[in-house]
Order: structure tokens, then C-alpha cells, then sequence
């Protein structure tokens, strides 16, 4: 199913259920995604738009640890696990390493030089699902070596 479709059902099953908040969280999620094509001028990318507000939650979550504010931050870790509820799930260091292996040998890239067009292919090939900084991580080690 399509994500913002999904979204929009789980919006009305909170709204019936009279859960706040997901109800809340998901009508913010919508929102974003609206705002981000707004200001696009063009259909957003669903995924990476949530995956960025999830890591705004992220960062809050840590600013408001520092200052003590305890309510908030539990309130947060809710909106976050009702978000990341949305998202693809991250590949693990193995898959990732493997669709490294994979890419590399496809496409005969081999060179440190070549991390930028190994990088383009990995995200395309697997939108949403690549931590970036595990697989630059991963990816200068590979190209390294060989």
C-alpha cells in the first residue's frame, strides 16, 4: 500500500480508537510530507521525508535528556516508535555488506575516486533502506583494499 494511504487509514483507525497520540503523530507526518512537496513543487520522496523527521525526534529526544526534561522526552520516544513504525527497515552490516559486494562487482568500480558513484547506485538501488554513514563506512574499506 501506498504511504501516504497507509498514513491516512491509520489516521482515521486513531481517530476512531480515540488514540491521541498516534492520532497526533500521524496527522504531523502527513503534514510534513504536504509541506515538503509544497516546497518541492513536486511529489517528496515519502521515505526520506519521514526519515528526517524521525532524526529531528532523534536529536530532540537527546537535547531534552540533557536538560532533564524527562515528560518530554518520553513523549517523544512515543511519536519516534510511532514514525519508525513507517520506515523501511535499515539493512544490518552484513546485508549491507553483501549489496556492497554486489554493486561493486556489477558495476566494476574499484577505485577510492569511484565512492561517490558507488554511493549513487547503493541509494538508488535500495532507497531508504541504507544507513549512509554505515555504507561510506563500509564502502571506503572495500574500494581501499582492492
Amino acid at each position: 500500500m501506498d504511504l501516504r494511504r497507509e498514513l491516512t487509514e491509520q489516521m482515521k483507525t486513531a481517530l476512531k480508537a480515540g488514540n491521541k497520540q498516534r492520532l497526533s503523530t500521524v496527522r504531523m507526518l502527513l503534514n510534513e510530507l504536504k509541506n515538503e512537496d509544497l516546497q518541492s513543487g513536486k511529489k517528496a520522496d515519502d521515505v526520506s521525508v519521514l526519515r528526517r523527521y524521525a532524526k529531528r525526534l532523534t536529536r530532540s529526544i537527546e537535547e531534552y535528556r540533557q536538560v532533564g526534561a524527562a515528560d518530554r522526552v518520553d513523549g517523544l520516544r512515543q511519536e519516534l516508535a510511532i514514525v519508525e513504525e513507517f520506515l523501511p527497515e535499515v539493512m544490518g552490516e552484513q546485508d549491507l555488506g553483501e549489496a556492497i559486494d554486489r554493486l561493486l562487482a556489477e558495476h566494476g568500480l574499484t577505485s577510492p575516486k569511484q565512492m561517490g558513484q558507488a554511493m549513487g547506485l547503493l541509494m538508488k538501488a535500495y532507497p531508504g533502506r541504507v544507513d549512509p554513514a554505515k555504507a561510506q563506512q563500509i564502502l571506503k574499506a572495500k574500494l581501499t583494499d582492492a
